[in-house]
């Protein structure tokens, strides 16, 4: 059994809207436990900034009923709203047995399901999540509406979720 205790958003008194500048010139925002995808900032600058979504959950492993809580770590491209990467905790790979290398091999391959692209085949869970976001948040005019990015950080959340349940 694998839960989300906290899905990546928060209440706007948890929200950093600093877009702080530090040595490499990356920005961020970060969301964290509870707001709604309506609430997360839109930004209009360049490529390097990104959308972090921190989410705690806890895995449980079937065959001995033992439970391991950790922090993933999602980032998306502000811009783009394209995943970036998803940092597991050590303790989470450490249960799985598997290294974050591992890790980021299996999203990948795992998430989006095999890559066919026609839109008459069932969609992977984590597809039709992405989907979903675009169909939610973009206006007729084909422009997007605040929160798609959230919405996608969500996806990717439950992506892992789902891969940490497969691999126990």
């Amino acid at each position: 059994m694998i839960s989300c205790a906290a899905v990546s958003c928060s209440n706007d008194s948890d929200m950093d809207y600093s877009n702080e500048d530090n040595a490499s010139g990356v920005n961020t925002i970060e969301v964290k436990d509870g707001a709604s995808p309506d609430e997360i900032p839109k930004t209009t600058s360049d490529h390097n900034d990104f959308l972090i979504f921190k989410t705690e959950i806890s895995v449980e492993n079937p065959k001995t009923n033992e439970i391991q809580e950790g922090i993933v770590t999602v980032r998306l491209d502000a811009v783009s709203e394209e995943l970036v990467d998803i940092i597991v905790a050590d303790e989470l790979l450490d249960f799985a047995g598997i290294t974050q290398a591992e890790f980021d091999i299996e999203i990948i391959t795992y998430g989006p399901g095999d890559g066919d692209e026609d839109p008459n085949e069932d969609l992977s869970p984590h597809t039709a999540c992405i989907e979903g976001c675009k169909d939610k948040y973009t206006d007729e005019d084909g422009n997007k509406i605040k929160g798609r990015g959230a919405c996608k950080g969500n996806c990717w959340v439950d992506t892992t979720v789902r891969l940490f349940k497969a691999i126990l």
